[in-house]
């Protein structure tokens, strides 16, 4: 029996791409912001934030700050999806944190099930520690 093993999906680390793309993810976002973000990702793939232009309005005033003389790319693919996170750069992981947290559109849409999912992995990650 001959047994085949792939390097493709690692890198030079030892990781696999899943791997490093956690990593990447809770950089951006900490544990518990992204439990948070995947809510809020979910309320927008559900329709409950509106469409994709509506969404990108409201994100503006984070994407678009003032004291910054260039627009910072909006997370979106071609397909008006949003692009996965570890593929944010540092700049829209922290406007999408920012609009997340601060949107009356989030918040009204999806803040509840944020504060739902934020107990819950809490009280998952709790039973894991004892």
């Amino acid at each position: 029996m001959i047994a085949v093993v792939s390097l493709g999906a690692c890198g030079g680390n030892g990781k696999s791409e899943d791997e490093t793309a956690r990593e990447r993810e809770l950089s951006l976002f900490g544990e518990e912001g992204l439990v948070e973000a995947e809510v809020v990702i979910r309320a927008y793939e559900q329709g409950r934030l509106g469409t994709r232009e509506e969404v990108e309005a409201d994100m503006e005033p984070y994407f678009s700050p003032p004291d910054l003389d260039y627009q910072i790319p909006k997370p979106f693919d071609k397909n008006g999806n949003f692009i996965p996170f570890s593929e944010m750069n540092d700049e829209q992981g922290a406007a999408f944190n920012l609009w997340s947290s601060r949107s009356a559109k989030v918040k009204e849409a999806a803040g509840a099930e944020k504060e739902a999912a934020v107990i819950a992995f809490r009280q998952a990650k709790e039973g894991k520690e004892k």
